[in-house]
């Protein structure tokens, strides 16, 4: 009789062989996936929370493996995630496991899906990573793949029903969702949408697994009282105080994080040009700030003689980058790094965040074997009223909360000390930043309407989209994405020359850029597709977009959004000559 692969044994068979990198099996993330397991069984949700880098995701690779190898509890692994670099990240090391495994990449077990790549527009592979934005839209009823057609009424499969089956049957992993509370174009509508989505798999027993090293307490209470009901939470803080300190627990209790000058300082860019200057050649340093235009002004200062990343790249030039970041000492990044990519700095300068993400930040400091890190946080004015990215009243929070704290004595990597340790664990940090603020609270009924009701199709549901949703289910922004270049005339040539063309922008930083290259004499189209035959062929056509120089910034962005919420818009074509790409690029050039 042949005896079922479970996650468990698949966990145990991937540290053996080596699948992680010499890491040795720990306790705590066995219990996990046993915690998991029987979670699958009684059809209820599970609530994992534990601390950075102790490897939450080998969670989902070995559920993701088992069912490779005939685990019957699901059909594929659903991971969603923060940031397309993360996505990236684990797919890249996912995909080289197998490789070694000797497991053929061409049968596409381990697959990528969001705005610019889709590796698996209907969630079909046997581990999918793609983002929340993705996942919204697909679980909502509108797949990606037809997304155009469905925006230009051409057509209607009723093909939306295929990426939900693929979710319905999976285990979706919810990896740090919550951190889009803290995105400035998040806070209502991705609260509203996490709640109501936790609230409907619950309801329908869809395995559903929440992955977690930073979410405040209240809210951790409120969604187990509130929403997820019998749900079962495992928590490392009470798995070490019941067994006593683990091997990781004790690797990092030998560990220092030492503040550099005083911890947290108010620095002007010379200020921070400086200090960077007296340090940049002792070790492994990393500079992450909150803006690309920020970083890039840092990368020219240091005559280009460190890596540069940010979100403003190509996909293809990101991976390349991701993958040099061993070849470095000096890294400039924004927030692209702050979570699950999986790399280790001696020296972390970072700009003040809110605190969950200054702790995943700080998360890649000292990572495995080294003992020692480094850390500074610094600020400026701009800083503080958030740089359109964050809640300026979550700034000055964080900011207060760390000016009570005993810095050199807080250890960014353990939640809470285990018995007498002479420590500051983070969700200290964490929990008395959230005392000054309320849980969001109620859920969305349109939403649950769309979840629930099989009388609400596609049709129904662009409409409420584009209506009360202003385009998106999770952010008061639209993806405006670049198209470097001239775009092919054939639509099938586009989509494939998208990894290497295409470059993620928000629809405001994208009417600032395009009415600048219009204003420098520059020209931008406005990239769509037309049908050419009853066959449904597309075409690639160009809208010349000179007339938007008559219009102010208001305007210009009022002009855009209508094309890109309706779904007629494809991107923005810009000059081939205005993005630098490569391991050494700046990405997309103001002139």
């Amino acid at each position: 009789m042949r005896v079922e692969v479970t996650p468990s044994r698949a966990y145990i068979e991937l540290v053996d062989s080596g699948f992680f990198k010499g890491r040795s099996r720990r306790p705590f993330i066995e219990y996990a996936i046993r915690c998991m397991e029987h979670c699958l069984e009684e059809g209820i949700p599970l609530m994992v929370i534990a601390p950075p880098g102790i490897g939450k995701t080998t969670i989902a690779y070995s559920a993701a493996i088992a069912i490779l190898l005939g685990y019957s509890k699901a059909i594929r692994v659903i991971h969603v995630l923060p940031l397309r670099s993360i996505i990236d990240d684990i797919h890249r090391r996912f995909a080289q496991g197998l490789k070694n495994m000797g497991i053929d990449e061409r049968l596409n077990i381990v697959s990528r899906q969001y705005s610019m790549l889709h590796g698996s527009p209907y969630l079909q592979a046997t581990y999918v990573s793609t983002t929340i934005d993705t996942y919204a839209f697909s679980v909502l009823k509108i797949p990606i793949d037809e997304f155009s057609d469905l925006m230009r009424h051409e057509s209607f499969h009723g093909h939306y029903e295929i990426p939900r089956a693929s979710i319905y049957s999976a285990i979706n992993f919810l990896d740090e969702a919550h951190l889009l509370l803290e995105d400035i174009t998040g806070i209502e509508k991705g609260s509203r949408f996490l709640r109501t989505l936790t609230y409907h798999f619950t309801q329908a027993r869809i395995p559903l697994i929440l992955l977690t090293a930073t979410l405040p307490s209240k809210l951790t209470t409120d969604l187990i009282s509130n929403i997820m009901g019998k749900a079962e939470v495992i928590d490392y803080r009470e798995f070490v105080s019941r067994h006593g300190p683990d091997e990781f627990y004790a690797l990092e209790l030998e560990k220092r994080f030492k503040p550099l000058g005083r911890g947290l300082e108010r620095l002007n860019l010379q200020q921070l040009i400086d200090r960077i200057d007296e340090i940049r050649n002792a070790s492994k340093l990393c500079v992450m700030v909150n803006t690309v235009d920020l970083s890039i002004e840092l990368y020219e200062r240091f005559s280009r003689k460190c890596l540069l990343i940010h979100s403003k790249f190509t996909p293809n030039d990101r991976e390349k980058k991701l993958g040099a970041l061993k070849d470095f000492n000096l890294v400039v990044s924004t927030q692209v790094l702050e979570a699950g990519v999986d790399t280790s700095f001696d020296i972390m300068l970072t700009e003040l965040a809110p605190i969950s993400s200054l702790i995943q930040r700080l998360g890649r400091l000292a990572r495995g074997e080294n003992r020692e890190g480094l850390w500074l946080i610094f600020y400026d004015e701009k800083t503080l009223e958030g740089r359109g990215i964050y809640s300026p009243n979550l700034i000055k929070v964080t900011l207060n909360v760390l000016e009570n704290a005993p810095l050199e004595k807080i250890h960014w990597h353990l939640p809470q000390r285990l018995r007498s340790e002479d420590f500051t664990g983070y969700m200290q940090l964490i929990d008395a930043v959230w005392e000054s603020f309320s849980v969001p609270q109620g859920l969305d009924v349109d939403l649950l309407d769309i979840l629930e009701r099989l009388d609400v199709d596609s049709r129904k549901v662009l409409a409420y989209l584009q209506g009360a949703m202003a385009g998106s289910f999770i952010r008061d922004e639209v993806l405006t994405p670049l198209y470097v270049g001239t775009p092919p005339e054939d639509y099938a040539d586009f989509r494939r020359s998208m990894r290497e063309r295409l470059v993620p922008m928000s629809l405001s930083d994208a009417s600032r850029y395009v009415r600048h290259l219009i204003d420098k004499g520059y020209e931008v189209s406005l990239v769509s597709a037309q049908r050419t035959s009853k066959r449904g062929d597309l075409k690639v056509v160009l809208e010349d977009l000179k007339g938007l120089n008559t219009l102010d910034i208001s305007r210009v962005r009022a002009k855009l959004r209508e094309p890109f919420v309706k779904g007629l818009a494809l991107a923005l074509a810009i000059p081939q000559e205005l993005y630098e790409g490569g391991v050494y690029g700046r990405g997309i050039l103001w002139p």
